[in-house]
């Protein structure tokens, strides 16, 4: 999805439509913050003049305090076990560094048909068996529908609902409409549920960290759910 910030408003503005979320437009925002080099809390993005950002959809995104808190955290290079908790609140002031383009409806031009297409390359068995419909744990949940999974590619880091997968091999190709979009650790429920009982309700400190550095280990994967491509699509 062709989406990136193009300016920050205020949390209550009601000047913009508030768009959807996803991966894309978190990817988005962490790359702005990445890019400019900004530094402030989740409390800030709710409660401080110019926090909340406006795409190039024309819509502005509201995140909860801890939501905007890991991303900030993402953005900082920040991705262990509770390590947004250090951006929910409380950051020096003298140490934030705020976004200075604010976006008004006179400013934002809104910019249409943001999908794309991503071609992958793909070997001959994995081309074979995609895309799966069968019953499976994904990130905790049974899914029933179509899916493909794959590592967290950093090419595919934009997929978005509304966007095309294209897998090539040997000459064939396969065309998919992304339906939504998942990232994160393979891990069924009831292995989730065990990790994070280890990790938060442990008594034992050594417990704690040998279940945090086993989850922190693990790779990310992305699940997209698709559907083959339709001549009107």
């Amino acid at each position: 999805m062709k989406i990136r910030v193009v300016g920050w408003t205020y949390y209550d503005c009601y000047d913009f439509k508030e768009g959807d979320g996803g991966w894309a437009v978190r990817m988005a925002v962490v790359d702005e913050i990445k890019k400019n080099g900004y530094l402030f809390s989740g409390w800030d993005h709710q409660e401080s003049w110019y926090c909340a950002p406006v795409f190039n959809d024309g819509k502005m995104r509201r995140f909860s305090q801890r939501g905007f808190a890991d991303i900030m955290a993402e953005a900082h290079g920040e991705t262990g076990y509770m390590d947004y908790a250090s951006y929910m609140f409380g950051l020096d002031p003298a140490h934030c560094i705020m976004p200075k383009k604010r976006a008004t409806k006179s400013t934002v031009v809104v910019e249409k048909n943001l999908a794309e297409t991503f071609t992958l390359e793909a070997d001959e068995q994995f081309f074979k068996i995609v895309p799966n419909k069968n019953a499976y744990d994904v990130f905790g949940h049974k899914v029933t529908k179509r899916a493909i999974q794959l590592p967290d590619l950093p090419e595919l880091r934009y997929i978005e609902k509304g966007d095309t997968l294209v897998l090539t091999c040997n000459g064939q190709k396969a065309t998919f409409l992304i339906l939504g979009v998942d990232r994160g650790r393979n891990l069924s429920f009831e292995e989730r549920v065990d990790l994070m009982s280890r990790m938060t309700y442990s008594q034992e400190a050594d417990v704690r960290k040998k279940a945090r550095q086993e989850f922190e280990a693990m790779p990310l994967f992305l699940t997209l759910y698709v559907r083959k491509r339709r001549k009107n699509d």
